[in-house]
């Protein structure tokens, strides 16, 4: 595996109808959320970017697999 970062939809998470991800800034010692809307099929109130190493709360409403495919350049 190759560490990444970036936005969730460059790095392919599946995101569905009112899934959240809850993401800890430690400036106000507290989570933001991000919530995926099914009407506007984008993530509000924006697409989270996840940081290398950053750990993430991830609540789904169904199970999916989050697979990725990519080629590493030498």
């Amino acid at each position: 595996q190759v560490p990444q970062a970036g936005p969730v939809t460059t790095l392919g998470f599946p995101g569905a109808a009112g899934d959240q991800i809850f993401k800890f800034v430690p400036a106000k010692q507290g989570y933001d959320t991000f919530s995926f809307d099914d009407i506007d099929n984008a993530w509000l109130p924006s697409v989270p970017t996840l940081d290398v190493g950053e750990a993430v709360f991830v609540r789904k409403n169904a199970a999916a697999n989050w697979t990725r495919t990519f080629s590493v350049n030498q």
